[in-house]
Formats: C-alpha cells, sequence, structure tokens
C-alpha cells in the first residue's frame, strides 16, 4: 500500500520536512489544500520504500485558489 506524506516545501529537502503521513492520496490533498489556503507552504510526496519523500506532482499554487 502506498503512503503520502505532507511536506514542508520551505525546508531543506531532509526527513524533518515531513509533517504528516497519510495514507490516502485524496485525504492528502484535501488536508494540502487547506493547508495552502492558510498559508503554509506544503506539497504531498510519494512515500518510497524507506521511508523518505519522493517528490511528485505538486498541487496548485496557493495563490491559485
Amino acid at each position: 500500500m502506498e503512503s503520502f506524506a505532507l511536506v514542508d516545501r520551505s525546508r531543506a529537502a531532509v526527513r524533518e520536512q515531513i509533517l504528516l503521513i497519510v495514507e490516502d492520496r485524496k485525504a492528502a490533498d484535501e488536508m494540502a489544500r487547506e493547508l495552502r489556503r492558510r498559508g503554509h507552504p506544503v506539497d504531498v510526496r510519494e512515500l518510497d520504500d524507506d521511508g523518505g519523500a519522493r517528490r511528485t506532482k505538486a498541487g496548485p499554487h496557493p495563490a491559485a485558489g
């Protein structure tokens, strides 16, 4: 089963940038959308086999709505 991480875009690409791990991509996207709406720079990334966050397609830019 895949897992997805909400990550802090303002931090360097390290494991400590992971804010939350979610099993459902749709739920992760919804949480990220709400956090962006409130001004937090977050992305959703798929976790790789060793628990690192791989870059995946970023959601819409926070200013986009």
